[in-house]
């Protein structure tokens, strides 16, 4: 009974209000509790992400130690040679002594078309 008094006589000579009060000590409670969470899951992260570094950084050394054990690729451009047969359009017969002779081909004009065989 004296509590309850002493708690009525110090809110009506301060103007205190005991809800205020009360609301004033849940909200720094709620924050100080965000605040322990925000750290805990902070700290948890960084593990994970060291976690994954070290993987990552195993990963990176066994594919470099593979590709320490191959040879090297060695690009060697292609050699092109291309023969080309020149022969004259001034003979109107047009022979096989002017044609480039190869059996299943005639000389038609200035380009040559395969034809097939003779019977």
């Amino acid at each position: 009974m004296l509590l309850a008094t002493f708690a009525v006589g110090f809110s009506l000579f301060t103007g205190l209000s005991w809800l205020k009060l009360m609301e004033r000590i849940g909200i720094g409670a709620e924050r100080a509790l965000a605040w322990f969470k925000a750290r805990r899951e902070a700290r948890e992260d960084r593990r994970i992400g060291e976690q994954s570094l070290q993987e990552r950084v195993a990963v990176v050394e066994r594919t470099r130690e593979d590709e320490e054990d191959r040879e090297p690729i060695v690009v060697v451009p292609p050699v092109l040679s291309v023969e080309v047969e020149r022969w004259s359009r001034r003979s109107s017969g047009r022979s096989s002594s002017t044609c480039p002779t190869r059996p299943s081909r005639r000389c038609r004009s200035s380009r040559t078309r395969r034809l097939p065989p003779r019977r």
